[in-house]
């Protein structure tokens, strides 16, 4: 990895009297794939103590799981650096009275705060990841102070076509000391605001997805050659495209690995795909058991469509399947556009099907590509990713800050430029 080294998770955050309170709006632990969240709030516990604030159950839920909901009185520590709490049953997400559910939320962040003070913290860094805690956040800094970070992973009005930036999500642009944005079309719509904004793209695990490993058992009988996507099955996936290409390439074998995402388009659309016989879908797995797929395809896949949600999106699999160093073919989403050189662009099924064979002619021979590829996947590897973040942090609460990290072993990496 370029920078920084790892530091075990058994040894004590570098800087351990500053804390960071972790809004993320998702569970700590996942059963499928891990989120950019994920994979940076672990990473920067090696750096300074994490508490991850698990959000609470809306009290519905709660009543319906009485017999297997989370114990709020025990915390959960998921390494030296790691904490998460877990909200008490009597605490549930609230919306009405809205006085009732304001008062509930801040009970929430006083609990985590009193984590960070049991192990010692005498400074907060809030980290917040979505628009949702706006009020929290401005709270935050009037009752504690301290510094605040705004992580955008994500355009959060989900929406396929093009919306105005929420007033939630401005004052969090307008009001964080720093805000990271994850994709370059992030950085053209919300990267003006706040004169304090870094461009952070997502990364990858490289040496677990630049490490072959043994062929998955649900792969051996698929034939090659295989177009291969890992990942969830959603609707921002091109199904039409899809089931053109497959149709168009009956030679090829079409393998996707993950879970679908529930929607009620998709039923129709997958049952198409599961009809065809060089279409295989082979379910949900974990992102340890997704590492293994993709060094047994001969041609990886990004089939996402053209939407105003997905030209804000930064794949996660981008920079895993350019670590295995193989081919890889992708629908012209914004992020993509920025990584031409590495990996071929087609729109439509005629020219996805010639960027597939192109591939499968060329990927023997084509060492320097392979190379290139793994490079560039290495420079976003996200011990690197994260070992930036925290020198960010450190230079804002001050220069002894970022010395301590760099005696500690951490060092600035080269920012990706793409």
């Amino acid at each position: 990895m370029n920078g920084s080294k790892r530091t075990p998770d058994g040894a004590p955050p570098i800087i351990p009297e500053v804390g960071i309170l972790a809004l993320t709006g998702a569970p700590s632990e996942v059963n499928g794939i891990m989120q950019t969240r994920h994979q940076l709030l672990p990473r920067l516990a090696h750096y300074f103590p994490v508490v991850w604030m698990n959000p609470a159950w809306e009290w519905r839920v709660h009543l319906a799981n009485r017999g297997n909901r989370p114990d709020g009185r025990r915390t959960r520590r998921v390494h030296a650096g790691l904490d998460v709490y877990e909200p008490e049953w009597w605490l549930p997400a609230l919306y009405r009275p809205a006085s009732l559910g304001r008062w509930i939320a801040d009970q929430h962040v006083a609990r985590g705060l009193k984590m960070l003070a049991r192990r010692g913290c005498t400074t907060t860094i809030l980290s917040v990841w979505r628009e949702q805690y706006a009020r929290e956040a401005l709270h935050f800094d009037e009752t504690v102070g301290g510094l605040r970070y705004y992580h955008v992973d994500d355009e959060y009005t989900f929406s396929d076509e093009e919306r105005p930036i929420p007033p939630s999500e401005q004052i969090l642009l307008e009001t964080s000391n720093r805000v990271f944005l994850h994709s370059p079309a992030l950085v053209a719509k919300k990267g003006a605001i706040n004169p304090r904004t870094v461009f952070s793209p997502n990364g990858v695990d490289y040496a677990a997805f630049s490490t072959p490993g043994a062929e998955p058992e649900d792969l051996r009988s698929i034939p090659h050659p295989r177009i291969g996507y890992t990942g969830w099955l959603k609707k921002q996936l091109d199904f039409e495209l899809i089931e053109a290409v497959a149709k168009a390439a009956p030679h090829l074998q079409f393998v996707f690995v993950g879970g679908v995402v529930p929607s009620h388009t998709l039923e129709n659309e997958l049952g198409r795909l599961q009809a065809l016989p060089n279409v295989h879908l082979l379910g949900q797995k974990n992102t340890t058991e997704l590492a293994r797929y993709p060094h047994h395809f001969d041609v990886c896949f990004l089939p996402y469509a053209r939407t105003a949600y997905t030209n804000y999106i930064y794949p996660l699999k981008l920079h895993e399947f350019l670590a295995t160093g193989l081919p890889v073919v992708g629908t012209s989403i914004r992020t993509l556009q920025d990584f031409g050189d590495l990996i071929e662009l087609a729109d439509d099924p005629a020219n996805v099907v010639a960027a597939f064979e192109r591939s499968l002619r060329e990927a023997g021979a084509d060492s320097a590509g392979r190379e290139a590829r793994q490079e560039e996947a290495r420079r976003h590897d996200w011990e690197s990713l994260a070992a930036n973040i925290a020198l960010a942090m450190a230079e804002d609460l001050g220069p002894t800050y970022a010395e301590r990290l760099v005696a500690g072993g951490v060092r600035p990496s080269p920012p990706p430029t793409r």
